[in-house]
């Protein structure tokens, strides 16, 4: 029971960075589209779609601290592969975490039927105690 609740807040704060990642690979697939089909890797984006704050920290989260909110097509290329990288990378330990989630409730459920168990162990034994006695 005590490893269960600190294992669900690392997974509700993964879930949330998972969403924060997500909108960014939104946003730069966004950025991505906006190039003109002739662009260069050294090309910033037609200016009608750049990066806030929270993104420019979210990069920085993921290995890109110097990320600006007006990437370069070649920098928006590999902000969007290190982004899916970091998605999978969530997304696999969540996996592993929901498994080892499962298996402690599984082994929550055995102890309380062992515990239901021996407590009907228990009545039945002084049931019939007091049925020898003649109560």
């Amino acid at each position: 029971e005590d490893e269960m609740s600190p294992l669900a807040t690392m997974m509700r704060n993964r879930n949330l960075r998972l969403d924060k990642y997500g909108n960014l690979l939104a946003k730069l697939n966004k950025i991505d589209t906006s190039f003109k089909e002739d662009a260069k890797g050294s090309d910033t984006p037609d200016g009608s779609v750049y990066l806030t704050n929270d993104e420019i920290a979210a990069l920085a989260e993921i290995g890109y601290p110097n990320a600006g909110a007006s990437p370069t097509k070649a920098d928006t290329q590999m902000y969007l592969q290190a982004v899916k990288s970091a998605i999978d990378g969530l997304n696999n330990r969540s996996q592993s975490d929901i498994t080892r989630l499962q298996s402690l409730v599984e082994k929550r459920d055995q102890t309380f039927t062992k515990a239901a168990e021996l407590l009907k162990d228990v009545s039945d034994s002084r049931g019939k105690l007091i049925a020898a006695y003649g109560g």
